[in-house]
C-alpha cells in the first residue's frame, strides 16, 4: 500500500541526513534511490553523466551496475523456467553440448555452487588481454584447455562470474536470440524499464 504521508516525510528526512553525512555530494557522480513496496521514497541524481559535454546526471541516465546485473540475469532465467523452457535441475549439457563437466545444473550456476573457476584467473596466460572476452570465449577456454573444477559440484558456495556468463549462453540457446534482446523482451519491457539495456560488445 502507499506509504503514509507522515511516515514518508520522517523517513525521507532520515535518509537525507544519512546521505549528507556519508556521501560527499561535491564529488558524487551517480544515482541514489531508496524504494519500498514499489514506491520511491527518496531519490537524488548528482554530478555529470558525461564529463566531456558536462551533461548532468538524472533519473534516466544509464549506469553500469556491474554484479547487480546478476539479479536481472537470474530473473531472465527464472522467466524461462516460468515459461517451461528451462528447468532448474536440468544438466547444463542439455543446452551447451560441448560443456566439459558432468553433474552441473542450472540451479548450481544460479547459486554459485558449480565449482567452475573464475575466468579472470584461469584465462591467465591463455587469453590475449588486448581482446574483449565474450561469453562464448569463456566456454571455449573451458572446453579447449580442460580447466579443472575448483571443487566437486554442489559441495561449496563460491561467488563466480563464470556461472553467469554460462547462464547468458543458456538463455541465448533457449530463446534463439542475443542475450541483450532476450533480457529486453523478458525483463526490461514487461517492467517498463525504458532506460535499461545490456551493452553488446559484438
Amino acid at each position: 500500500s502507499r506509504p503514509e504521508k507522515e511516515w514518508m516525510q520522517s523517513t525521507q528526512s532520515k535518509i537525507d541526513s544519512f546521505f549528507n553525512k556519508y556521501i560527499d555530494s561535491s564529488r558524487f557522480n551517480g544515482q541514489f534511490l531508496v524504494a519500498k513496496n514499489g514506491f520511491t521514497i527518496y531519490e537524488k541524481n548528482l554530478g555529470f553523466a558525461k564529463y566531456s559535454s558536462e551533461s548532468k546526471m538524472d533519473g534516466t541516465t544509464p549506469i553500469h551496475v556491474a554484479s547487480v546485473s546478476k539479479f536481472i540475469t537470474a530473473t531472465t532465467v527464472l522467466r524461462l523456467v516460468q515459461e517451461h523452457k528451462i528447468q532448474l535441475d536440468d544438466d547444463v549439457r542439455k543446452y551447451l553440448k560441448n560443456f566439459p563437466y558432468e553433474g552441473i545444473t542450472i540451479r548450481m550456476l544460479l547459486n554459485h555452487r558449480s565449482g567452475i573457476p573464475y575466468y579472470a584467473y584461469f584465462s591467465e596466460g591463455i587469453w590475449d588481454k588486448s581482446k574483449t572476452m565474450k561469453n562464448t570465449d569463456v566456454l571455449n577456454l573451458l572446453v579447449n584447455h580442460k580447466i579443472p573444477l575448483n571443487y566437486p559440484p554442489n559441495t561449496h558456495f563460491s561467488y563466480c562470474n563464470t556461472n553467469y556468463a554460462l547462464l547468458a549462453l543458456i538463455v541465448e540457446k533457449t530463446t534463439m536470440t542475443s542475450f541483450p534482446e532476450s533480457m529486453k523482451k523478458l525483463v526490461f519491457e514487461p517492467l517498463g524499464m525504458k532506460n535499461s539495456f545490456i551493452r553488446n560488445y559484438s
